[in-house]
């Protein structure tokens, strides 16, 4: 059907949109809320229709039907699949600054890899016929290994990948997202941040998410250039889409398994197709009803949704505290990596300027551990759902239990708590005054008694003791209360680790 200048014409309203979407959201990182996020998405869904619109008036009601039915398919996908950004986002400490960068990117490497699957499709197809048949089989196999890996315990957990486990051993990884980028220096290197490795495997999910959406919208139509716009602008409002829908995303349970009926139901019209021939407008009627009863029933279900993963990043500090003693270790996880991330994220804003000093900086590690305060209670049940690690040994005038939780090698909490809730030591006054919460950020020195001292010669910041005591483990501490722009003051923990 597409002839050359549709083509053109397609490709640079695409290009036009994409530059228009990098310098809307790909510079400075920002926070985007979710009612410019739901802006956005509505005027991607309305370019898309208005494309939809055109391309009948231009080329018929059949290739417009198709267009609509392939969108529909991998607007779906996208949306289940939304649940896998939320995962990875998660795993990395991404805060939501930086996840809105890593998508606007990643939408280039999405299009990119659909557009050479759909010509490898496409040519294959054409030479192969029986092909056809064999994609059909494909859709089936996969409409039955979604609704089977729904059932699977933990099916859905990053921790075991190995591939991402070999990618963040081989490459020389920063410590930190600070500043927002992928790559920078560390010790006169270049190396790459978390965000880079989010992007990386953004990217792969994206690709075996394809594999499953393309041969569904070749089983709608063989056009190449219906099933590449379709692609593409489902793709374009994903970002768009992520920060509408990532805070209830698990709202949306029996999605999955209207997507699984989805792509049996095309399946078997492809195999079929020798036999039975349904119309584009039959197709897209049944791909609408199915996805409509699958997002009423989500809707309509009160189930809380407490076994699945959620996005923590709009939660309270207080709201995260107790997910920390989930029998989820998913939901355990996420919430532990949420504390972490805002715990550094504030101390390296409320550090930054000791980071500029380069004696000061020189002492001073970037590995981070957030200390967290909860209740007597909670740290018994969070200490029992990590099949109770060992306390550590923490002098007996502080009046204070903690353990370390270590998630990976950059992502550590203290977990601390009272002896004596009533009492008058640190923790006890922070639980009264404060409640649960981020109560210390920790950093390693391995000078401790010269960092306090260049830190009120360089910068009057005063330590709140005059000299460094005993902490746990046999260490030396200080503490330092610093200003965090957006969060006012964070006690900041300096650490000479047992010589």
């Amino acid at each position: 059907m597409a002839h050359t200048s549709l083509w053109i014409i397609f490709s640079a309203g695409l290009l036009v949109l994409l530059i228009a979407d990098l310098i809307a959201f790909g510079g400075k990182p920002r926070d985007i809320s979710i009612r410019e996020a739901a802006a956005w998405s509505a005027l991607w869904i309305a370019i898309s229709l208005a494309f939809c619109l055109w391309l009948w008036w231009h080329a018929g009601r059949a290739p417009a039907m198709e267009f609509l039915s392939g969108y529909l398919i991998e607007k779906s996908l996208s949306v289940d699949n939304l649940f896998i950004f939320v995962l990875i986002f998660q795993y990395f400490a991404l805060r939501p600054a930086h996840q809105r960068r890593v998508l606007v990117w990643g939408i280039f490497g999405a299009l990119a890899l659909r557009g050479a699957l759909i010509a490898a499709g496409a040519a294959f197809i054409n030479r192969f016929s029986w092909s056809f048949y064999i994609l059909g089989a494909f859709l089936i196999f996969a409409s039955m290994h979604i609704l089977f890996r729904k059932n699977i315990p933990g099916g859905r957990s990053l921790e075991a990948n190995r591939a991402l486990r070999w990618l963040s051993k081989t490459l020389p990884v920063a410590k930190t997202n600070a500043g927002g980028t992928f790559f920078t220096r560390e010790n006169a290197r270049w190396v790459v941040t978390p965000l880079l490795l989010a992007l990386i495997t953004i990217e792969a999910a994206d690709l075996l998410f394809a594999i499953d959406s393309i041969p569904a919208v070749f089983g709608v139509t063989r056009d190449p250039f219906i099933v590449f716009s379709s692609n593409a602008c489902a793709v374009l409002g994903l970002r768009a889409l992520y920060f509408v829908l990532a805070g209830w995303i698990t709202r949306l349970r029996h999605l999955a398994t209207g997507v699984a009926i989805v792509l049996l139901f095309i399946g078997l019209k492809m195999v079929a197709a020798h036999w039975i021939e349904i119309s584009s407008g039959m197709s897209l009627a049944v791909i609408a009803f199915i996805l409509t009863v699958a997002i009423g029933a989500s809707l309509l279900d009160k189930r809380s949704g407490a076994e699945d993963i959620v996005n923590l990043s709009s939660s309270p500090i207080t709201g995260l505290v107790a997910p920390l003693g989930s029998a989820s270790g998913s939901i355990r996880d996420s919430a532990a990596r949420e504390l972490f991330r805002r715990g550094r994220d504030s101390a390296e804003a409320a550090i930054a300027n000791w980071r500029a000093d380069p004696e000061i900086r020189s002492l001073i590690s970037d590995e981070a551990t957030v200390g967290i305060a909860v209740t007597p209670s909670h740290f018994a049940k969070i200490r029992a759902a990590l099949n109770n690690p060992p306390l550590a040994d923490v002098p007996p005038d502080q009046d204070a239990q903690e353990f370390e939780w270590a998630l990976d090698k950059n992502i550590r909490l203290d977990i601390l708590t009272t002896r004596t809730p009533e009492g008058q030591g640190a923790i006890a006054k922070f639980l009264a005054k404060f409640g649960e919460g981020i109560q210390q950020v920790e950093f390693i020195t391995r000078d401790i008694d010269r960092a306090t001292a260049l830190l009120q010669s360089h910068l009057a910041v005063t330590a709140i003791y005059p000299a460094s005591r005993p902490g746990a483990g046999a260490t030396r501490v200080n503490f330092f209360l610093a200003s965090a722009p957006s969060s006012g003051k964070i006690l900041i923990e300096l650490v000479e680790p047992k010589k």
